[in-house]
């Protein structure tokens, strides 16, 4: 029988690893645009290619083994919803920390 540690530690590793459990850098956080009640985020090729990127991470939610992705052709903002067509953060599919800050850029 597994522990609820053990259970929260497998999840983690599933968020961040790919199908050949190579470790998966965390990408940086997706920013939210629009009013607080219908938040849009931005990139959305960004966010199917880290999708893309973790095939396990339906695991630690099942509720994000179907998404769906509405994406705005004006400016290519765009929302998640779970399975049940409740809206969820990109963030907290793909396991990004609450308040994590995007790399800087390097300079030439």
């Amino acid at each position: 029988m597994t522990t609820e540690a053990e259970r929260t530690a497998f999840r983690q590793e599933m968020l961040h690893t790919d199908s050949d459990g190579n470790a998966l850098e965390i990408p940086a956080p997706f920013d939210q645009t629009g009013i607080a009640e219908n938040p849009w985020y931005a990139d959305s090729a960004r966010f199917v290619s880290a999708l893309q990127n973790r095939p396990h991470r339906w695991l630690v939610n099942t509720q994000t083994k179907y998404v769906d992705i509405r994406i705005d052709t004006r400016d290519g903002g765009f929302v998640v919803k779970d399975r049940d067509g409740n809206r969820i953060s990109p963030n907290e599919i793909l396991g990004i920390p609450e308040g994590r800050q995007a790399a800087p850029l390097l300079s030439e």
